[in-house]
Parts: structure tokens; C-alpha cells; sequence
């Protein structure tokens, strides 16, 4: 009787294990590439969920008589700088409290005339200091002319202004702060 031998020579065995072990090390790369994809979009998606609350401040600014409405007491030191000092009197005329969503903007109708629109863009902080957010502002004048068209970065509680619509004897004023 002769002894039959195995169709599948030895270094053949070998062969088909290490192309086994191959398809293992590549299902289990492509599991875990999948998995950092899957971690990455949950990241992504919570970036861009991002909000800023965000206060809008109309002030009338003018030449009358009457010092700086008690209620804009946080901006008292701004106006009170060139180029802001040249009027005389600042009323806060409306407050708008919004909450802006990451790269959604949002249209606020001004009690003084004409369309303010905010965008928030990126909002971040470094180790040991204040949030910074990134904000797109326009806005249009009563006869809806784009008066203001600015991008700006604003530390956490910090008001920016902006002044449209200015003849020599008032002017209007928007202040806004983000937290």
C-alpha cells in the first residue's frame, strides 16, 4: 500500500495562513477606521452645535443734553473715548438677547430702522483665557443699505460697537456682547 499525500504542499500551508492573518489585520484596520470615522463625526457634529448667547443693544446717541442712560452702565468707559465722546447724550432704545447656533444666521428687525444679521462662526478659547467668538455683523439702514459689514472676534463679556446711520447731531449705535 502506498501512502497518499496531502494535495496542499507544506510552504502552501503556510502561504494560506499568513494571507489568513493578512484579511484579519486588514477586516480589523478597516473596523477601527470606521469606528475613528464614526468618533469624528459625533466630535463634528458637537462642534457644530456650538451656541453663544449674545446680547444686541440699540443706543440713540445725540447732541442733546443728558449723559448716559443708567442702564448702559457696562459701556460707560466706551462711550465715554473719542470717537464716541463727540455726542452728549446715549439712550438705550431696545435690547435683543439671542442665542446664536454656529454658522446660522440670525435676523433681529432694530426698533431704530432697518435689519441687523448675526452670525456666529467659530467660538473658542485658549488654555487660561476668556472664550473668543468669531461673529459676522450686518447691518442695514432704514432705506436698506448695508451700512455695517464686519467679521470680528470678541472676548467673553467684552461689547463692540458700531455706529450707522451718523449726521452731525445723533447718530445710532449698536452695541453687542457675547457669553
Amino acid at each position: 500500500m502506498t501512502k497518499q499525500r496531502s494535495t496542499v504542499q507544506p510552504s502552501t500551508t503556510r502561504q494560506l495562513a499568513i494571507r489568513r492573518a493578512c484579511t484579519r489585520a486588514r477586516v480589523l484596520a478597516i473596523v477601527i477606521m470606521a469606528a475613528a470615522v464614526l468618533l469624528g463625526a459625533g466630535a463634528t457634529s458637537s462642534a457644530l452645535a456650538q451656541t453663544a448667547n449674545c446680547s444686541f443693544l440699540e443706543i440713540e446717541a445725540s447732541n442733546k443734553e443728558g449723559g448716559i442712560d443708567g442702564k448702559l452702565k457696562p459701556l460707560a468707559k466706551k462711550l465715554k473715548k473719542p470717537p464716541l465722546s463727540s455726542w452728549k447724550s446715549y439712550k438705550l432704545v431696545a435690547k435683543h438677547d439671542k442665542s446664536l447656533a454656529r454658522m446660522k444666521p440670525e435676523d433681529i428687525r432694530l426698533t431704530l430702522g432697518g435689519k441687523l444679521s448675526a452670525l456666529l462662526r467659530r467660538q473658542g478659547n485658549s488654555q487660561g483665557q476668556k472664550t473668543r467668538f468669531e461673529v459676522s455683523i450686518t447691518i442695514d439702514n432704514k432705506s436698506g443699505k448695508r451700512a455695517v459689514d464686519s467679521t470680528i472676534n470678541v472676548s467673553s463679556g467684552d461689547y463692540l460697537i458700531f455706529a450707522f446711520d451718523v449726521t452731525s447731531e445723533r447718530g445710532n449705535l449698536l452695541a453687542f456682547t457675547c457669553k
